[in-house]
């Protein structure tokens, strides 16, 4: 698992000479949920013997506005733990952050300052897609899932497998963008037990699943949905992106800019750096000989990306 480290200035009532438990719990992270645009995920780590007992985290901007809360969910923090915070308000994605440590309701244990950026930074966001038999029965059997956009474009495909006394879960992975999709999940027959189909946000380990109901499961999910007006990843809307154009033609990829690219990455659908390269040009011709699929093509230094279908 991949964390963000905030430098972060610890404040406090103590002496500057004098160690307080709260210098040794470090926020690790702080980011949109995956899932959901209604909560803020906040990670830490305690190091230290204090158990911070009853924790609830408040976020607040610059302007002091509580930005979101956390509803009593911890006996303590051990080591490390997720918070899950309301959205109070709606706020700018990247602010100066003041977070308050509450304990047992009535106390501020600690008081942090930050700068937050809650959007991702990564161009891909990678999931994984699975699916497991939580009992009743050995299961076994193929099931074949498929994910789409809200076109209903089908953007990739495969097959995950059960096998009875070897194998009761099965797990592909899945570099996707931020956007809405649905996952849909077909067994060719029964498979006994009871089997759930899962997509899981790697990053932090959080999942939305589903159990096979005649053979078949659908799930539906908003990734990073907060997200997508800021987002300065890919786009799977190519027409919305203003600034690059690109497409395949005789065996070649054609690109070309409004501004010079000068730092040129292509990825495939799982996240595979394919190709790159630094033209420093606004025209581009490369030799195209990969297998069918969707492609993303990035500008990294201006921020500029496009989808192209390779059929």
């Amino acid at each position: 698992m991949r964390h963000t480290l905030f430098g972060i200035f610890l404040l406090g009532s103590l002496s500057a000479f004098a160690q307080s438990p709260c210098d040794s719990l470090e926020i690790l992270n702080i980011s949109s949920h995956p899932f959901t645009d209604s909560l803020i995920l906040l990670e830490v780590e305690n190091t230290s013997s204090e158990f911070f007992s009853y924790p609830q985290f408040v976020m607040f901007n610059g302007a002091n506005d509580t930005v979101a809360f956390e509803e009593l969910n911890y006996f303590g923090i051990s080591s490390f733990s997720q918070h899950h915070l309301k959205v109070a308000t709606n706020d700018s994605f990247e602010f100066a952050s003041r977070i308050e440590l509450w304990t047992i309701g009535d106390t501020v244990a600690c008081e942090f300052v930050l700068p937050v950026d809650l959007c991702p930074k990564d161009l891909c966001i990678e999931l994984q897609i699975g699916v497991q038999n939580f009992g009743g029965a050995l299961a076994d059997g193929e099931v074949v899932w498929s994910v789409f956009d809200t076109n209903l474009t089908k953007l990739a495909t495969g097959n995950l497998t059960l096998i009875d006394t070897a194998k009761q879960e099965d797990y592909a992975t899945l570099c996707l963008s931020i956007g809405d999709y649905r996952f849909e999940y077909a067994a060719s027959g029964p498979l006994g037990g009871q089997v759930y189909a899962n997509v899981l946000e790697m990053e932090h380990t959080i999942g939305l699943n589903a159990q096979l109901s005649s053979f078949a499961a659908i799930i539906e999910l908003e990734l990073y949905g907060n997200c997508e007006d800021e987002t300065l990843g890919f786009a799977f809307e190519a027409e919305n992106n203003k600034s690059m154009s690109a497409w395949i033609e005789e065996g070649e990829l054609k690109i070309e800019s409004l501004e010079s690219i000068r730092s040129l990455q292509i990825v495939d659908l799982q996240g595979r750096e394919i190709h790159s390269s630094k033209p420093l040009q606004r025209t581009l011709s490369i030799p195209f000989n990969y297998p069918k699929g969707l492609y993303f093509i990035l500008d990294v230094e201006n921020l500029s990306s496009v989808r192209i279908a390779h059929f």
